[in-house]
């Protein structure tokens, strides 16, 4: 087991300059699988591509009660066999991060997409109408907590595999593209005037919650399952068209009077229950108190299948 705070440089090749005393052992611990305990650093080299960091087989485990992975640089980098105990910070004053199936992170994933740069023409990067690069961050790994966004320049988050369930919360007002799967995304107050764009065939399968004010939604050929919004910052354009929607959803489903009508108003909601049972239960409670959301609805219906009723045997055995 390695315990030191280590911090070094990395290219595609390997590293590439001396950080701390620790260098030669952050070599050997990145590098092969093993347990690292303590806080691990690595910063990509100016515009390095394709910079794989993780062991080749086996696990690197980033381990101990303070348990810390931070990736920060300009280059591109792409993570595998790594589990992070605790947190991971990513700061990418451009290039990009991908997570591999093989990463796990048990905490919070931040990424910091930061001061806006003026790219020129460097190649490889994905430009924008205003010039500037485009930053990106890719996960198919397993998060076990939150994944916050602090943007102040575009930013392009791509999610599938186990990371399209995740919860993902936006924390700055630079632009935000995203495309793959997510569970609920949260707009914070902080993150006023957000230019949010949902890439073709992106799916939010929970809530999309605009907490902020001025937000501008583009959901091009996106979709989202349920949109809440803080009615002090009304919305408008295309925001305020989906969160009726949902709105009219949710009214059918709440005013359903027999289960026939609240199977159809789910249906029209895209919520689908196994049985004919589960939708009696629904019915049965939302008649008692109505649902504030599609997403509440969502839950009622999984704890009443979780909550069904066993039926005895005629002997009275389960």
């Amino acid at each position: 087991m390695h315990n030191e705070s280590i911090s070094y440089a990395m290219n595609g090749d390997g590293v590439v300059g001396r950080r701390t005393e620790g260098y030669s052992s952050a070599v050997r611990w990145f590098k092969e699988p093993g347990l690292f305990n303590g806080k691990l650093e690595v910063e990509a080299s100016s515009n390095e591509k394709g910079i794989l960091a993780g062991p080749s087989d086996g696990k690197l485990i980033v381990a101990g009660d303070k348990a810390l992975l931070i990736i920060k640089g300009e280059g591109e980098f792409t993570l595998q066999n790594i589990e992070v105990d605790g947190d991971l910070v990513i700061h990418l004053p451009s290039g990009g991060v991908t997570l591999l199936d093989s990463v796990k992170v048990a905490g919070t994933t931040l990424v910091i997409a930061g001061d806006p740069i003026a790219a020129t023409g460097t190649e490889g990067f994905e430009m924008n109408n205003s010039g500037q690069s485009v930053l990106s961050f890719r996960s198919c790994a397993e998060h076990g907590e939150e994944i916050i966004l602090l943007q102040s320049h575009l930013l392009h988050v791509h999610l599938e595999g186990d990371a399209s369930s995740t919860e993902v919360a936006v924390h700055l007002s630079g632009p935000l593209s995203l495309s793959g799967g997510y569970g609920n995304v949260l707009v914070s107050p902080t993150a006023s005037r957000l230019r949010l764009r949902l890439e073709e065939g992106a799916v939010i399968s929970g809530a999309l919650k605009l907490m902020a004010p001025e937000i501008c939604l583009n959901a091009q050929g996106g979709s989202i399952f349920d949109l809440w919004n803080d009615p002090h910052y009304p919305l408008s354009g295309e925001a305020a068209s989906l969160a009726e929607d949902a709105s009219a959803r949710l009214a059918d489903i709440n005013g359903s009077i027999n289960a026939e009508e609240m199977g159809q108003a789910l249906a029209g909601a895209g919520i689908f229950a196994k049985s004919t049972e589960e939708i009696e239960l629904l019915l049965n409670r939302i008649q008692m108190e109505s649902c504030s959301s599609l997403t509440e609805v969502k839950e009622c219906l999984e704890m009443c299948r979780m909550t069904k009723p066993r039926v005895l045997s005629p002997s009275g055995v389960l």
